[in-house]
């Protein structure tokens, strides 16, 4: 039985608006988006829902567009310590679902000594981010082994988990078992596919991650071949007609190559474990995923990017290239206009030192997370620029061009100590800074987080913004 309609999920990314005076608005995107691993966005009623691995808790957040993501925060909707009996650990991997005008997250999570399992949560308001979260426990408790990574598939009035797991030997397959309601399996499980391909077994012999499409008359199911520790995770790429089975192994028809891998002139390393959602209007295909910017990076510093769905003239998807970091993109059709405010426009900037004419950027135009900011002569090269957008709580985010990331305190210290860096996305108030103008025209920058924090002109090629000094800025508009 189909459960009812889901709303399929979206991506993290990053909406860049440039309201000009003319009231001409200018959107587009730039990664990353936000710092979780494993990201699943959904779009409903109006609004892009985006959760992702966070340790023992199950973050949500929500935004009018993709760009609004990245400044907004995330509240914490389940932890480990929510109810008593609860698994202690390692919640990973959560997916927000619709399904019976209810909402369930499906995630993997532990108990100490054991390795993962699946299990179920369900919220009967109609905004996931209010009511209560009702713990439904583990989905399967028959198959009592390892598994994870479960997404939703609907098909001719049946829902099915589609997920990741282990049968008799070390390799982690992908398998697929039909659903009586959203919290209890139905029968057994069915085997799809397992590693079999190089890029399914470097490291580790793994498939993880299945993700659902349907189009085309076609169910098209990616998923990520090997451990993210390596830099060749990567997505492959299953099918079968949406007239067959998908409990019988011989409907699957998988291809033998990656149709998303890394890209180290891009900075994109471990791209994978993706969802797809539509746009607003429902003409675009999109997806969410997650790679890291820095070679060898491992299963550390994976981000939230967002990409569209090209199909080519046999109506298979196309993934193309990753998104390289900062690098601006259109916005899926139908969104709104991102946030802004009349305090400063959105758009691109320098930021200048009106003492002496310097300008901040990342130092050595790093894409590494917690880089410092350095002041250095204005040539308005790209590593200078600046995306200046307006957050719902009238503070403003600062990413650089190349990198993508966000300007904020290291470590999220509000204290005199804290020097400025390069951060991941989060939304937190310590990414973001307040802007007051002064009669001179020049703008005085604050920390959101502390107001007797202002962005200075350290000593040397340092950005202190560890300071109670006041100095001023130019913020000078690109486009």
């Amino acid at each position: 039985m189909v459960f009812g309609r889901r709303t399929l999920a979206v991506s993290v990314l990053t909406v860049l608006a440039s309201t000009l005076a003319s009231n001409h608005v200018v959107e587009s995107l730039a990664g990353p988006l936000a710092s979780n691993p494993d990201p699943f966005v959904t779009y409903h009623d109006g609004w892009y829902y985006l959760t992702g691995t966070a340790g023992s808790r199950i973050p949500l957040k929500r935004a009018k567009t993709l760009q609004d993501l990245k400044t907004t925060p995330s509240e914490t909707i389940f932890t480990n310590t929510s109810e008593p009996g609860l698994p202690n650990e390692a919640y990973w991997a959560p997916e927000l679902h619709r399904l019976e005008d209810k909402w369930y997250i499906y995630f993997s999570a532990r108990y100490t000594g054991k390795n993962e399992r699946m299990f179920v949560l369900e919220n009967a308001n109609n905004n996931p981010l209010e009511g209560k979260w009702t713990y439904k426990g583990l989905i399967d408790p028959t198959n009592d082994r390892y598994s994870l990574d479960g997404t939703i598939l609907q098909l001719r009035n049946q829902t099915y988990l589609v997920y990741s797991g282990i049968g008799n030997g070390p390799k982690q397959n992908l398998y697929v078992t039909k659903l009586k309601n959203p919290w209890t399996v139905e029968g057994n499980r069915t085997f799809i596919k397992g590693p079999e391909y190089d890029f399914e077994m470097r490291d580790s012999t793994v498939t993880e991650g299945p993700a659902i499409l349907k189009k085309n008359g076609k169910v098209f199911l990616t998923y990520s071949g090997s451990a993210c520790n390596t830099n060749h995770y990567s997505m492959g790429l299953m099918w079968m007609n949406e007239s067959d089975d998908p409990m019988k192994i011989e409907s699957w028809h998988k291809i033998d190559h990656p149709v998303f891998q890394e890209d180290a002139k891009a900075h994109a390393f471990g791209p994978g474990h993706n969802n797809f959602f539509k746009s607003p209007d429902g003409k675009e295909d999109w997806f969410a995923y997650h790679a890291t910017t820095t070679n060898k990076d491992g299963c550390s510093n994976r981000v939230t990017f967002t990409k569209r769905v090209d199909w080519d003239a046999n109506g298979f998807p196309v993934f193309g290239t990753p998104s390289e970091p900062g690098k601006r993109y259109g916005v899926p059709s139908g969104e709104p206009a991102v946030y802004s405010n009349s305090t400063l426009a959105n758009g691109i900037y320098l930021i200048q030192a009106a003492s002496d004419g310097r300008v901040v950027q990342a130092k050595d135009c790093s894409y590494n997370p917690n880089t410092p900011t350095v002041f250095v002569a204005n040539t308005k090269d790209i590593c200078q620029q600046w995306k200046v957008q307006a957050a719902t709580d009238g503070a403003y985010a600062f990413a650089p061009l190349k990198g993508g990331r966000v300007l904020g305190l290291k470590d999220c210290k509000t204290d005199a100590s804290s020097p400025a860096v390069t951060l991941n996305p989060n939304g937190k108030s310590c990414e973001k800074w307040h802007l007051r103008k002064q009669s001179n025209g020049n703008w005085l920058i604050t920390s959101a987080a502390n107001a007797d924090i202002h962005l200075q002109v350290g000593k040397g090629t340092t950005a202190n913004f560890a300071t109670l000094d006041k100095p001023q800025y130019k913020l000078v508009r690109l486009e």
